[in-house]
């Protein structure tokens, strides 16, 4: 199954200090009893107001500083675990946070595991994030992973972007066909001689092909 160690270690940190011999304590009972009793005293709160509470549980990662708007400045790139949901932000070289990404989820198990940062033009830098989006095994097990590309124009960070691209990961385990797992490789080359280098996901016979129009937009064949 998926190295899911990143994960665990993570989640070590989180609920490290909530663990005690004998209990395990856990905010799903409290949190059900507090939407009940909202519900019953005309107090629920908006949509908006929950989108922007506090959050209950974080887990961060070092900040992995390097230099990429090429002004001898060095910047950082942290992942964060966030009430279970998956963020990425970018900080500038004096430590304000300019960017953020949240990714999408399916299942447990959640994480980035790999960043590589590639060239597509004179103009653009390219980021390409691998994110496992979890698993389900609700009948059957499935898992997931899928290539997220984050793109910076002008090395300027005001033009930081990030968009979601297709599955590079799948494994399943069902009764019936077993266990089985595909792979996709990641490429980028220049197929149509026009200076900017596309991105190619391919497994054999199938291929997809994401091709950047600027401005952090792409189109996908």
């Amino acid at each position: 199954m998926f190295n899911n160690c990143l994960f665990k270690s993570l989640l070590f940190i989180v609920f490290g200090g909530f663990v005690l011999p004998g209990l395990i304590c856990s905010p799903a009972f409290a949190q059900d009893e507090r939407f009940i009793r909202d519900i019953f005293s005309h107090q629920l709160s908006r949509p908006q107001d929950r989108a922007q509470r506090q959050p209950i549980y974080t887990a961060a990662s070092p900040y992995y500083q390097l230099d990429i708007t090429g002004d001898g400045r060095r910047e950082a790139i942290v992942y964060e675990k966030r009430d279970g949901q998956d963020w990425i932000h970018v900080h500038d070289s004096s430590g304000n946070q300019v960017y953020s990404y949240r990714f999408d989820t399916v299942g447990l198990d959640s994480q980035l595991y790999r960043i590589q940062r590639r060239s597509l033009s004179r103009e653009t830098d390219a980021f390409l994030l691998y994110f496992y989006e979890g698993h389900t095994d609700y009948l059957e097990y499935h898992g997931t992973g899928r290539l997220y590309v984050m793109t910076m124009d002008r090395r300027e960070l005001d033009s930081l972007s990030v968009y979601r691209g297709p599955i590079v990961w799948q494994e399943r385990d069902s009764f019936r066909q077993g266990y089985w797992n595909r792979e996709y490789t990641v490429d980028l080359q220049d197929l149509n001689d026009n200076g900017i280098r596309e991105v190619i996901v391919q497994n054999y016979t199938l291929q997809r092909v994401l091709l950047y129009r600027g401005s952090g937009h792409w189109r996908e064949i």
